[in-house]
């Protein structure tokens, strides 16, 4: 992903302190690391848990870690988002959990 448009998407996102994120393609997580620069709480999947895991011990964690976003980047998991984990509430209202979802697909 390139830098500038992470950047862009991130600020069209409105990512702010306190605002949650989700990224539903994470790859190696590149909107994660730019949303979470501006404060939001951030999490993402994808259906590959390769990219998300990495090769060699290198992942998307390892560059959690080096931009020191531990506290704000909550997590990364596999799922498949024709079967995800977020529905509606039982009297058919979507329940709103993100502030917003970006994705470059």
């Amino acid at each position: 992903m390139d830098a500038e448009l992470s950047l862009v998407l991130a600020n069209q996102a409105l990512a702010k302190p306190g605002s949650f994120i989700y990224d539903p393609f994470v790859g190696t997580g590149s909107f994660l690391f730019t949303c979470s620069h501006f404060g939001a709480f951030t999490i993402g999947s994808d259906i590959d848990g390769r990219q998300i895991r990495g090769k060699d011990g290198k992942g998307v964690h390892t560059n959690i870690n080096q931009y020191g976003l531990e506290s704000k980047i909550l997590d990364g998991f596999v799922a498949d988002l024709n079967h995800h984990p977020w529905r509606r509430n039982l009297t058919g209202e979507n329940q709103g959990i993100f502030d917003a979802i970006v994705t470059d697909v």
